[in-house]
């Protein structure tokens, strides 16, 4: 990211739902210092518009390329800069910066407990949405506590991912402590082969809220 001029403090923007890709990005922003910020490949245009502006983005990374699309219609309103698909083999895509920042590699920061991470904006109550500023700091007691919590985890630990990443839960109780544990997390299709992933994969652990678990009950009951 250094090759297209992330520099600390600057905001990293992804358009995407959970894969891999998801989370390299992310870790990528963190070691640069820069501030990531997800949003949800199902949200409206104009919200995707103005979570831009508001955080500041100036790299956007992308899922598809309808919504490159969609984004460069309004691009210009905004300070975004760049954007980039996560699959692609053109120059303005991931797999070309990856392959930029192996013939350049640079040494990675360590930021600070205070610094911030992510912004994650929610709908709140009324208005516009509200970007959450979360710190280095805040997944890190928060996993910290989630190992002594549940002393079990581990390197055999697997889960099955329910929850999206552009929200705290999932990121924080899944993504950083089966990673910080050493542990591995594998991806559902979606709702309706939720039940079939279950028994391929056959997960650890479910980092899920309740209404998840009403649909997996409803869903093997009848079996």
């Amino acid at each position: 990211m250094t090759r297209i001029g992330v520099q600390k403090d600057d905001a990293v923007g992804i358009i995407a739902n959970n894969r891999a890709e998801w989370a390299i990005c992310a870790f990528a922003t963190y070691g640069l210092g820069a501030r990531y910020i997800p949003m949800y490949e199902k949200e409206l245009p104009q919200m995707w518009k103005y979570i831009i502006t508001d955080a500041k983005v100036r790299v956007l990374f992308v899922a598809t390329s309808e919504i490159l699309e969609q984004v460069r219609g309004f691009m210009d309103e905004t300070g975004l800069e760049k954007i980039l698909l996560l699959k692609d083999q053109g120059q303005e895509s991931m797999p070309a910066l990856e392959r930029s920042g192996e013939a350049n590699a640079v040494p990675a920061v360590h930021p600070a407990p205070q610094d911030i991470a992510v912004l994650i904006y929610t709908s709140g109550t009324t208005g516009d949405p509200k970007g959450v500023l979360l710190s280095h700091g805040n997944f890190t007691t928060n996993f910290q506590a989630g190992g002594a919590l549940f002393p079990e985890l581990g390197l055999r630990s697997r889960s099955l991912c329910i929850l999206p990443w552009a929200h705290s839960f999932g990121q924080t109780a899944e993504l950083y402590n089966l990673i910080h544990l050493g542990g591995s997390i594998g991806f559902m299709g979606d709702v309706t082969t939720l039940a079939d992933d279950m028994a391929k994969l056959r997960p650890t652990l479910l980092v899920a809220v309740p209404r998840v678990s009403n649909k997996i009950y409803d869903g093997l009951w009848p079996r």
